[in-house]
């Protein structure tokens, strides 16, 4: 339950229901295991309005929380890499991230024997940027039958090939042949 809607249902305030949640964490989580990392997944995390994020290290094998810093700077992940050693810091073979540049820069400084991984759905993000943006030069250039036909193809450009229906793919190839 959100903290804010305790007080709805007993008599304490929401920052007492925040303290007494951290202070019982804190007292019975143990520490996390930093001996056996092989992959680690690094994102950052929307905590409020103001773009106000913080910094989430996982362990990509066990989904256990490593690490939480405030910010998404590259001082939020070389804090996580300075609690390691060098041998813990050596067992880590791949490190999944976005594409911002900040985690790839400290990864590549503090592990530079890990493989970085991009995770697929800003992959997929930035390839359909690109197809729209293609779509829409080409839209500009062509004359008014060809924009009528680019202009209703977006979602077959988008869509997995596999998934086209007979007519989709029809319509694309038929663009590919002429």
């Amino acid at each position: 339950m959100a903290a804010d809607k305790i007080p709805h249902f007993l008599p304490i305030s929401a920052s007492t229901a925040r303290r007494w949640d951290k202070q019982i964490l804190t007292q019975c989580l143990p520490a996390p295991d930093l001996d056996h990392l092989g992959i680690i997944l690094v994102d950052e995390k929307s905590i409020g309005a103001g773009h106000q994020y913080m910094t989430v290290v996982i362990n990509g094998e066990t989904g256990e929380v490593l690490h939480l810093a405030e910010g998404k700077k590259k001082t939020s992940l070389e804090s996580f890499f300075q609690k390691l050693s060098p041998q813990q810091i050596e067992k880590i073979k791949a490190v999944g991230i976005d594409r911002a540049g900040s985690y790839k820069s400290v990864i590549q400084q503090y592990a530079p024997t890990a493989q970085i991984i991009f995770d697929k759905f800003h992959i997929v993000s930035n390839l359909n940027t690109a197809i729209d943006e293609v779509r829409r030069a080409e839209w500009r250039n062509a004359n008014t039958e060809d924009k009528q036909f680019i202009k209703g193809q977006r979602f077959n450009l988008l869509r997995n090939a596999h998934k086209l229906k007979d007519d989709q793919r029809d319509d694309l190839i038929e663009t590919t042949t002429d």
